[in-house]
């Protein structure tokens, strides 16, 4: 039998979320670091994993020793031998002991404890537009290595099409991609929020000496954004532990800096309230002729999904994750993975061939392992 949390973090203070562009990583160094809005969902499972070995109070104890070989059991059969790894990425199961499955990462609106949760979802990218297939302009070719790719129309979704000049606006610099989250509100309508209307940014710049020889620390010339969420916002995902596994509220580290989060647990039914919103909502927007992305999603073979979509307006994040399995007892910091993936951005969408829909489907499906890490998630 199966226990299904919904887990909420809170913010206490300003935070900090990493990803490839770090301010020193003993390879190369940025001096402008910005923080991700979002962790990644390998960060989401390494959490819970220390987690529930804190709350079992194993931490005394690890890393395990030869000549305890019960810690040893204790420890892989509630958290895995490994962690979250890409080489697996299309294995049937997770493989971290009680761990089953966790959801995406979502923002959560409450505004206060009366009133009904709203779940945000990652704005389309085409949102504000019209794409056609249909209609065919000779103004404009686009080669790839020399052959001619189809490439359709696209023009505000607002503005009527010019039939006489061809000459369409594709974008307001002023307004393209400021709404980046949505949900669906009553009565079928959509409510868009803006960036800054969800986040706090704020910057800051460290300067440090070596006072002793009077000489500046180069790496200590740098400026660091940091983020905050604005009152009734929370980050919240699902979670799914084995057997009689459970998982208390506590205050948790995520991210950068030591970034510090009040992580409340819910224990919830499998077909709970929020999650029904969250099935609504994502049924609402769904197309016969296109899959939205809901989170970062990837693919062995770029070109191979291409193939079966007339087209992908897309955007792409790097993931790099630090590689635990090969080494332990660190004198420094933890190493990064030497191989470095891209995933389609959350809002990216596919424009499916017509009858390719369930092909374009089963190649994200294909990947479980990434799935059930809450990656390839699309409606």
């Amino acid at each position: 039998m199966n226990r299904h949390y919904l887990i909420t973090l809170t913010p206490m203070d300003w935070f900090f979320f990493g990803g490839e562009r770090t301010l020193d990583d003993g390879k190369s160094a940025d001096y402008i670091s910005h923080s991700n809005k979002f962790p990644q969902q390998s960060a989401l499972l390494g959490m819970i994993r220390y987690q529930l070995l804190k709350q079992h109070n194993l931490l005394s104890q690890f890393p395990y020793t030869e000549n305890k070989p019960t810690e040893k059991e204790i420890m892989k059969t509630l958290i895995g031998e490994q962690s979250f790894r890409m080489t697996e990425r299309k294995a049937k199961s997770l493989g971290l002991g009680v761990i089953k499955q966790i959801s995406p990462l979502m923002l959560i609106e409450c505004k206060d404890d009366t009133s009904s949760r709203s779940i945000y979802f990652p704005l389309p990218l085409d949102d504000g537009y019209k794409v056609s297939f249909n209609e065919t302009s000779n103004e404009d070719k686009v080669f790839y290595n020399g052959i001619e790719c189809p490439t359709p129309n696209v023009y505000p979704a607002s503005e009527e099409q010019d039939s006489g000049n061809q000459k369409r606006k594709f974008f307001d610099h002023k307004t393209y991609n400021n709404y980046l989250f949505w949900c669906t509100q009553g009565n079928n309508q959509i409510k868009k929020l803006l960036s800054d209307e969800i986040w706090i940014s704020k910057m800051q710049i460290g300067i440090t000496k070596h006072v002793e020889e009077g000489e500046d620390n180069d790496k200590s010339f740098y400026k660091q954004e940091f983020l905050q969420l604005k009152k009734s916002f929370i980050y919240a995902f699902y979670i799914t532990l084995s057997g009689e596994s459970e998982l208390s509220s506590d205050i948790i580290q995520l991210g950068g800096q030591r970034s510090v989060f009040r992580m409340e647990v819910e224990s919830i039914e499998e077909n709970s309230d929020i999650q029904e919103k969250y099935q609504t909502a994502a049924q609402f927007l769904t197309q016969s002729d296109r899959l939205l992305i809901l989170s970062p999603t990837y693919v062995d073979n770029l070109k191979e999904l291409s193939a079966l979509c007339n087209f992908m307006w897309s955007d792409s994040i790097v993931f790099r994750n630090i590689q635990t399995t090969n080494a332990s007892n660190f004198y420094g910091k933890p190493i990064k993975s030497s191989s470095k993936y891209h995933f389609l951005k959350p809002g990216s969408v596919l424009y499916f061939k017509q009858g390719k829909r369930k092909e374009v489907e089963k190649l994200l499906m294909d990947y479980t392992y990434l799935r059930l890490s809450g990656y390839n998630i699309y409606i």
